[in-house]
């Protein structure tokens, strides 16, 4: 890996032609799905292929905006994306029962996202919109 550095994304999605854009994507979690893809180091091929077709979307085009932005002030940097809105542009929290998480929402993205930086000795910064 020639880069150092990861923009964590946390937003509302994100489009299929601006993740097309991502020379360096190193995972993409989508809430909505459940469904958590990392590379090794980079998401590539058909684990590529899967994320663009299948959990790519963007309720409120907010996320897009901001990967688009990103990647035009570089276009080679490295990203970890997190889908952390629903179908009906809500965030999506993290639901609990009997005092254990049930399921994922945006803080467990947060704290997967991080990791998976860490793991592969990048420093990291998060951008989390949410209005």
């Amino acid at each position: 890996m020639s880069f150092k550095n990861a923009v964590i994304i946390i937003d509302s999605g994100f489009s299929q032609d601006a993740v097309g854009q991502v020379k360096n994507l190193i995972g993409f979690y989508d809430l909505n799905s459940g469904i958590a893809i990392s590379g090794a180091p980079l998401i590539a091929g058909d684990r590529a292929q899967f994320v663009l077709h299948n959990l790519c979307g963007d309720s409120l085009n907010h996320g897009t905006i901001i990967l688009r932005r990103l990647l035009e002030m570089n276009p080679d940097c490295a990203f970890a994306l997190v889908r952390a809105f629903d179908h009906g542009g809500r965030h999506i929290r993290t639901g609990w029962s009997d005092g254990k998480v049930a399921s994922d929402g945006w803080v467990e993205g947060y704290l997967w996202a991080r990791q998976l930086c860490e793991n592969r000795g990048l420093t990291s910064v998060a951008n989390l919109s949410f209005g």
